[in-house]
């Protein structure tokens, strides 16, 4: 059985910073850290830089943006098909030493101190043959001069940690040992060729205690550009046929700017040698978007930026959701006056529905995978009742639900897709997860309103579950609401699902009735309404109807009493609309 240990890829994208071939160098350092010391890694990585463990033993934050520069793969004495993790690696959660960044590739694209890791015991090596259990590091090499800096630390055991290039001395150091101890080595290198390969190991023989590691940074002469796209902001929403004007910019602290370009999706919209750039979009149809701009700098590096999000509506509709913690028991024949389904109740496959009534509720639907995918459980948080179903007449209560796992790539996800009409319709889905960070996402097919979307629910090592609300409706025959529940990031690559038990429908509440008494005061501009308890409130802006560009002024809480808004960044004309929730 082969030793558990980390492999990780990282090199540098080619540029003008170039030292001259000659013999290949290779030196290394350690420095102690205080317990407590931050590293900022979007500061220290300027060229690329990872953190482990944040989120489960499985996680890996990144750079975004950036060609990859540290790449990583786990080798293992298990198989990932056979769903056995005892031999770790496990999360490590109280490191000495914490990390900050700001610019996260994933959904955490932003911590603040974060004490997680990985680790792995140090008696692995009773799997191998006594072979050492650690980390290791391969870095492409080439004339660049280059530095990789690693963070790890030890917990009653030796570490050594080993370096080697082709035609460089090999460099070692044991200064890690016993603890618990950290600190970060620091290995500058530089091959005689390109194609050369950087290896480094982490490794320990110890029967007892872990090896920890935590984060790595690459840099080197060059660093990449920064760019953004600075209109239009993120999350706006235009009128279909939209017409807006889309800008970014970019700047490079080491050199300029040799070409920025615009795009939406893989189309290049426009681009340019300078670091600033302005296009025109046109009569775009419905639909949500994400615009990025590129930016490359005189070194060959490069970096693309945050997506813009940007919502095309084409009128006529409305949807608003909701996530709230399910309750221990729910009564389907009473919350789904319309039509109502459960899965599970007798084997995976199995449904059970509202009898009597015109089908409005399909059966959901299996994206990336197959129904042959589909397992049944029984232990669910809500217990589910009915009296007035079909093929099961009735149950007093029942824990069943389905599940898909998330082995695959990509991972397996549910879908509903319902009809929608011009009278507003509440649709409430029962949805779970273990070992996922999960995301719920919600959009009419006509594109007559902003979609949503929810990461909230998320679960390394328990169960999560949540009930969302969706109150949609669409004036345009033929429209459905489209509802879909898959993995945002894995937590478990062996146990990791998405769960699925039931789903109702019915007509939402009486709509709260909003007032808007005007006050004008000598700054900006006052208007309140009564916000209703247990609803939260979203007011948008927009400097005009046509085209419409709402975006977010506010977002609060009900209270059950008049909620007074003040827009005071202008003074100049503006319309205004609330969405409750």
């Amino acid at each position: 059985m082969r030793p558990l240990a980390f492999s990780l890829l990282c090199g540098l994208a080619a540029g003008t910073y170039l030292s001259s071939a000659g013999a290949a160098t290779l030196s290394g350092s350690f420095t102690p850290l205080p317990s407590g010391t931050n590293v900022n890694l979007t500061g220290a990585g300027a060229l690329d830089w990872v953190h482990w463990g944040f989120e489960s033993a499985w996680t890996v934050e990144r750079k975004y943006g950036v060609t990859p520069q540290i790449t990583n793969t786990f080798l293992a004495p298990f198989d990932l098909n056979s769903r056995s993790y005892y031999d770790g690696p496990f999360q490590l959660t109280n490191g000495l030493d914490t990390f900050t960044w700001s610019d996260g590739a994933s959904l955490d694209r932003a911590a603040t101190n974060t004490r997680t890791g990985v680790y792995i015991y140090g008696d692995q090596n009773k799997y191998s043959g006594n072979a050492p259990t650690g980390f290791q590091i391969q870095c492409p090499a080439d004339i660049t001069m280059k530095q990789l800096k690693i963070y790890v630390g030890t917990s009653g055991v030796n570490g050594t940690l080993t370096a080697s290039l082709s035609g460089a001395a090999s460099y070692t150091d044991n200064s890690l040992n016993g603890g618990p101890s950290n600190g970060v080595y620091t290995i500058n290198f530089q091959a005689d060729s390109a194609g050369q390969m950087l290896t480094v190991t982490f490794t320990s023989t110890n029967t007892s205690g872990y090896l920890a590691l935590q984060a790595a940074t690459s840099t080197g002469p060059d660093a990449p550009p920064s760019v953004s796209v600075t209109a239009p902001a993120d999350a706006s929403v235009f009128a279909a046929p939209a017409t807006f004007s889309l800008t970014a910019t970019a700047s490079d602290s080491d050199g300029f700017i040799t070409n920025l370009s615009l795009l939406d999706g893989a189309t290049i919209l426009g681009q340019t040698n300078s670091g600033s750039l302005g296009v025109s979009v046109s009569n775009l149809p419905g639909g949500a978007y994400n615009f990025v701009a590129v930016a490359s700098d005189n070194g060959g590096l490069s970096i693309t930026s945050f997506p813009a999000r940007v919502f095309v509506t084409t009128g006529g509709g409305t949807l608003a959701g909701s996530v709230v913690a399910p309750p221990a028991n729910l009564d389907l024949t009473a919350e789904g006056a319309l039509d109502w389904v459960h899965w599970g109740l007798l084997s995976a496959t199995n449904s059970d529905r509202k009898a009597g009534v015109t089908l409005l509720i399909p059966d959901v639907q299996v994206l990336n995978a197959t129904t042959t995918d589909l397992l049944r459980y029984s232990d669910n948080l809500t217990s589910y009742s009915w009296t007035d179903g079909a093929p099961t007449a009735s149950t007093s209560g029942t824990t069943t639900g389905i599940f898909l796992y998330s082995t695959n790539q990509p991972p397996a996800a549910f879908q509903l897709t319902v009809p929608a009409t011009s009278t507003p319709r509440e649709l409430k889905v029962y949805a779970g997860l273990y070992g996922d960070h999960a995301r719920m996402d919600a959009w009419l097919s006509d594109w007559s309103a902003v979609s949503y979307s929810d990461e909230s629910l998320s679960s390394a090592y328990g169960n999560g579950y949540a009930v969302y609300t969706f109150i949609y409706s669409s004036t345009n025959a033929g429209a459905t609401l489209n509802v879909r529940w898959s993995p945002a990031i894995v937590l478990d690559p062996f146990y990791g699902n998405v769960t699925w038990q039931a789903a109702t429908l019915s007509s939402p509440p009486a709509a709260t009735v909003l007032t808007a008494p005007v006050v004008s005061p000598a700054s900006g501009f006052d208007f309140s309404f009564f916000a209703e308890t247990g609803v939260n409130y979203t007011v948008w802006y927009s400097g005009s109807l046509g085209p419409v560009n709402w975006q977010v002024l506010t977002n609060f809480p009900g209270v059950g009493g008049d909620a007074t808004i003040n827009d005071s960044s202008t003074n100049a004309a503006r319309f205004y609309r609330v969405q409750a929730q």
